[in-house]
């Protein structure tokens, strides 16, 4: 089944082993934006942490904050697991990935999003 846009990929099976920066989805709207990030890890053996990230002009990144934790990342335990919306406020959207505890797999993590017309 294909995914109907509007969607974006993050990372699509990168090596779970290395850090490493998405590519930045910029906001292609100033309405507000409620978005779904749905993550998969293969093959891992440890906790990979996550930072989603806000910018105004590409230059700062500013980390969101985890609303279920209070932290300014996710520790993707769950081999399938999600991200649900914050209070966005940037132009551009990126994801930073650590392997914190994983020394094997892969992962990957793509957006579906809505904006108000």
């Amino acid at each position: 089944m294909s995914v109907p846009k509007p969607s974006f990929d993050f990372f699509d099976n990168v090596d779970a082993t290395v850090a490493q920066v998405s590519p930045v989805f910029i906001v292609g709207c100033f309405q507000d934006m409620r978005y779904l990030i749905q993550t998969e890890k293969t093959g891992t053996d440890g906790n990979i942490r996550i930072f989603l990230e806000e910018s105004v002009r590409g230059v700062i990144w500013t980390p969101m904050e985890n609303y279920k934790t209070c932290l300014d990342y996710y520790d993707i335990i769950n081999n399938i697991d999600s991200i649900k919306d914050s209070y966005f406020m940037g132009f551009q959207m990126r994801l930073r990935l650590e392997p914190n505890t994983n020394t094997t797999g892969t992962f990957s993590a793509h957006m579906g999003y809505k904006t108000k017309v």
